[in-house]
């Protein structure tokens, strides 16, 4: 039997965290339209956004874009291709974000 690593005082504060919207949670939009994997994705995509800052990515009317393929997204949360699609579907339908081809 594995033992559980349980936390000490000192390294409670230690960790990188995701941060995820409550509203995902307490807006009727979001809480009856998404289903978790959309809310974890989105939690990702959310996440990237600081990267896109570094990188300076933006267009000419100041919005940020960040590059998360679907290929990445389904490896760093270990999710199907129709999984992933599903989810990416659930956040453009409820304007939570909008999707450009590459090319």
């Amino acid at each position: 039997m594995n033992e559980i690593n349980y936390y000490k005082i000192n390294e409670v504060l230690e960790h990188q965290y995701y941060q995820m919207p409550k509203e995902l949670y307490t807006n009727s939009l979001y809480k009856q339209s998404l289903n978790s994997d959309s809310k974890i994705l989105y939690t990702f995509l959310l996440d990237r956004l600081t990267l896109s800052q570094k990188n300076n990515w933006y267009d000419e009317n100041g919005n940020v874009y960040l590059i998360f393929t679907r290929q990445e997204v389904q490896d760093k949360l270990c999710l199907s291709e129709k999984t992933v699609t599903r989810a990416f579907n659930q956040l453009v339908g409820t304007n939570l974000i909008s999707e450009k081809g590459r090319g």
